[in-house]
């Protein structure tokens, strides 16, 4: 048997030529196709809560004579505490002079400590 391979050859070359091209033009088509669906998304200015802002006070500069190094807590409270029960002491505000003041705006804090529950907090104005 004698084979012809040039021709052979010849048409698998031409079968390969086609199936590239095929696969070419594929791609082509695909290529602006997107494999997901895009977002879109934009900024969107909440114009109430801006005015508001325009409009608030950032804080005030309040001023005392009240030193806290000068001011001193006394009574019968601070020594004889006990834990979730009542108690009271007094806490008198002085200027650095040791003279006693007061003014509406001052602020103490007192932190109690116990054995059993750590630091607790309290805020008083």
């Amino acid at each position: 048997m004698q084979r012809n391979q040039s021709v052979e050859i010849l048409q698998v070359h031409q079968a390969l030529i086609e199936r590239c091209r095929g696969l070419l033009s594929a791609e082509k088509r695909n290529i602006n196709k997107p494999l997901h669906t895009a977002l879109h998304t934009r900024y969107e200015v909440n114009e109430e809560l801006v005015e508001s802002v325009k409009r608030a006070v950032p804080g005030r500069i309040v001023v005392s004579n009240a030193d806290p190094l000068q001011s001193v807590a006394e009574g019968k409270g601070l020594r004889e505490a006990e834990a979730g029960n009542e108690t009271q002491f007094v806490i008198t505000t002085k200027d650095s002079n040791g003279k006693q003041c007061y003014d509406e705006n001052d602020q103490v804090i007192v932190k109690v400590e116990t054995v059993r529950r750590g630091t607790e907090a309290y805020h008083h104005e």
